[in-house]
């Protein structure tokens, strides 16, 4: 009986994941991939879409002035995209992506095996903007994010008799970047002594420690192991690429667009979670009442 206890408990760590809302490979690649995917759909909306020989071409029916002041005239390609797949003996796939320059925009590799998962989103000159790297052992599993090559957070997991339990380390690093008038320039300093600890139980009660041991709030873990600062680094490589919307059905779909957008934002950053539970809750209290209606 207790060998069945044991072997229950130990299913229930072996499964569990690093909790929505901490620092994570697939955190923060969706971070990465959710401006990127909506860019792609706004191309789709706002321009021409032409499938040839294994590219997707996007050009425009008039000249377009793209943000970096490329003019792009009509029926010209404003964007292609350039994609490469391989199935054996491992599976990766490589998509670069052209711009209004005709030059590389970005380019984007994924490489995912039985036991790692690597994603790299490179810039111009295959300059390396993000890279994560994910390995699983079994048991345990080790992470790394790096951004324009330094190493930012190294994160371990491992599978305890009745939790899993996640070390967290921090490493100084330096940026120094340039790209389509984006400026950043800074360094990182910070204490490398030690690491902090997350303990996931089998319930959902997650607790957190500092680097001395001691409990700290989910708040306080967050404003340590928050990587801040994607979104500027994603506009940069966007630069190439032609000013685009999302096209709807008009004004009246403004707010419910703007409503969703915040409650992605939270839940990406694992804030405000009373914000979008309420927003949830009242959306179902005016779909009942006939005021919201689904035109799909």
């Amino acid at each position: 009986m207790r060998l069945c206890v044991f072997l229950l408990l130990l299913s229930h760590v072996v499964s569990a994941q690093i909790p929505r809302g901490l620092t994570s490979v697939a955190r923060i690649r969706e971070e990465i991939r959710i401006p990127l995917d909506n860019k792609m759909i706004q191309m789709r909306q706002n321009f021409i879409e032409t499938p040839r020989q294994g590219v997707l071409i996007y050009s425009a029916d008039k000249n377009i002035r793209c943000p970096n002041d490329n003019i792009v005239f009509r029926g010209e390609p404003l964007l292609r995209v350039v994609t490469n797949e391989e199935i054996h003996p491992i599976k990766r796939t490589i998509k670069t992506y052209y711009g209004c320059s005709k030059n590389i925009a970005y380019r984007e590799i994924t490489v995912e095996t039985k036991s790692q998962f690597r994603y790299e989103l490179l810039g111009p000159d295959n300059l390396s903007i993000f890279s994560l790297l994910r390995s699983d052992r079994g048991a345990s599993a080790q992470s790394e994010i790096k951004l324009l090559g330094n190493i930012v957070y190294r994160i371990q997991e491992f599978s305890r008799q009745s939790y899993l339990e996640i070390f967290y380390f921090r490493y100084p690093f330096r940026v120094n970047f340039s790209l389509n008038g984006f400026d950043l320039n800074f360094n990182r300093n910070v204490d490398e002594s030690g690491h902090y600890i997350v303990r996931v139980f089998p319930s959902k009660r997650v607790e957190f420690f500092n680097n001395k041991g001691e409990r700290i709030s989910k708040g306080n873990f967050n404003q340590t192991f928050q990587f801040r600062g994607i979104s500027y680094f994603i506009d940069a490589i966007l630069q190439d690429l032609p000013a685009t919307k999302f096209l709807n059905a008009g004004d009246r779909n403004q707010k419910l667009i703007q409503e969703l957008r915040n409650a992605q934002t939270f839940l990406l950053s694992g804030t405000n979670g009373g914000y979008v539970r309420n927003l949830i809750n009242e959306y179902i209290k005016n779909a009942e009442a006939g005021e919201l209606i689904d035109n799909r």
